[in-house]
């Protein structure tokens, strides 16, 4: 996934956020590249309006993580990740 500063990882590709093609498959489910860029962008702007500054992320790898996750960094906060038991 692209960051807000649109470093990427060192041998990643660009997405285009607007992008149709599959970004996610989970549990039966498919988010393109443009569907999770919205959800992450909607959350985001949720935090910032909420103030949230930091946020422990409690939950396992899946859709919810990847868009939580993005959302996080997309409103600046802090997140730490915290695997299920």
């Amino acid at each position: 996934m692209s960051v807000a500063t649109g470093a990427r990882a060192p041998g990643s590709r660009a997405v285009d956020d607007t992008s149709t093609a599959p970004a996610l498959h989970d549990d039966g489910r498919t988010l393109t590249h443009g569907a999770l860029a919205a959800a992450a962008a909607a959350d985001a702007r949720w935090l910032a309006a909420a103030g949230v500054e930091r946020a422990g992320l409690l939950t396992d790898n899946g859709s919810g993580f990847a868009i939580a996750d993005r959302a996080l960094r997309l409103a600046g906060c802090l997140n730490v990740p915290l695997p299920p038991a």
